[in-house]
């Protein structure tokens, strides 16, 4: 049973956006299951209906095993280049959004070939951790999607290939993603408010300008085909599906662990480290949305070469995050507790006073 820290990030981020003791109207800090007003569509909508905007890139880790610091391993792991996204249309509630002022490059041909009509229009569907764990399970990839993704791997796929069902990232593997993309960006929050809608159509504009005035990470003239990171994710983390005291409302939750707002990059012993404004130590319940919690997968396989393997070769992305050597390619040391979330704690909810 964890406690949520009073003086974890996240937690002081949020006193100093909402004020301490603020709950929005629309219940953003009520851990129950609230009936609220939504137009955009889910994500597992927007996937059932072709309508999802994604598209693959391979994302490397490389580590050294655990039992023997001379040997190392490394692995590509197939993730979106910026979050999921939905193009807006120009009819109903939406008529009036004037869009977010600058066309968007990613995706640069999404996954299916979902066509994009206009740039300036797409939008990062917010979700819950339950939508979240649910569009995972539905997006399903084999090892010859992920080879046409990734062709300058050339990797093919072997006698094993089939469809497998995606993941949600670790926390480890979104912070590759910050510390590898072509462009990174500051966070973009604003005080959430009751309109889910229009705070994602807001955050959209701030995201995408953002990207507009960055950098790249490669120089002047560097490509500029991913994101670092377009917002907070659900993350595979220790806790999740927990009993966890969240102070903020004094109440015992079951954890659903947010990640991201990815700020800077810190040298620790040698290595870089990314840091951000809401890490693993923050949580909500999995049925919590806002604007900023955002939508990205890993896929059901990925390619790694072992320690003491002479080549790399196609694994269940699954076998990876629990096999005790290998998870150490997206997890910092053990294991992950689960490869999805049940939105359920093993044990009973603590008697004891939370707060």
């Amino acid at each position: 049973m964890a406690a949520y820290p009073t003086n974890d990030p996240s937690e002081l981020f949020y006193r100093d956006l909402l004020g301490i003791g603020t709950r929005s109207r629309r219940g953003l800090f009520v851990e129950q299951e609230e009936s609220i007003t939504r137009d955009l569509p889910t994500l597992t909508a927007a996937i059932a209906t072709n309508k999802a905007l994604f598209e693959l890139v391979p994302w490397y880790s490389e580590a050294t095993d655990p039992a023997d610091a001379s040997r190392t391993m490394w692995g590509f792991f197939w993730m979106f280049s910026d979050a999921l996204m939905w193009e807006a249309p120009k009819t109903g509630k939406f008529a009036k959004w004037a869009g977010t002022g600058v066309a968007h490059p990613l995706p640069r041909a999404p996954f299916g070939g979902v066509a994009i009509g206009d740039r300036t229009r797409l939008v990062r569907l917010p979700c819950t951790g339950k939508e979240a764990t649910e569009a995972a399970d539905r997006l399903t990839f084999s090892q010859a999607d992920l080879a046409s993704a990734g062709s300058e791997l050339g990797v093919a796929p072997d006698g094993s290939d089939r469809k497998l069902p995606s993941l949600l990232p670790t926390a480890e593997l979104f912070d590759r993603m910050f510390l590898q993309a072509d462009v990174r960006i500051a966070p973009q929050p604003k005080p959430p408010s009751a309109d889910l809608d229009g705070d994602s159509l807001a955050y959209a504009a701030r995201v995408s300008q953002a990207f507009a005035k960055a950098p790249s990470t490669v120089g002047p003239t560097g490509t500029r085909n991913s994101l670092g990171t377009p917002g907070k994710i659900w993350a595979i983390a220790d806790r999740m599906d927990t009993w966890s005291c969240c102070p903020h409302f004094k109440s015992w939750i079951v954890a659903c662990i947010n990640h991201g707002f990815h700020t800077k990059i810190d040298q620790v012993g040698g290595k870089p480290v990314a840091r951000m404004v809401q890490n693993r130590g923050g949580c909500h319940n999995w049925l919590h949305e806002d604007y900023s919690q955002i939508f990205t997968a890993v896929a059901g396989w990925c390619l790694v070469q072992g320690p003491g393997e002479s080549s790399a070769s196609w694994r269940r992305t699954a076998d990876v995050y629990l096999d005790k050597t290998l998870c150490r390619l997206v997890r910092d040391k053990t294991p992950v507790p689960a490869i999805r979330y049940r939105g359920i704690a093993s044990g009973t909810k603590p008697a004891t006073r939370c707060g």
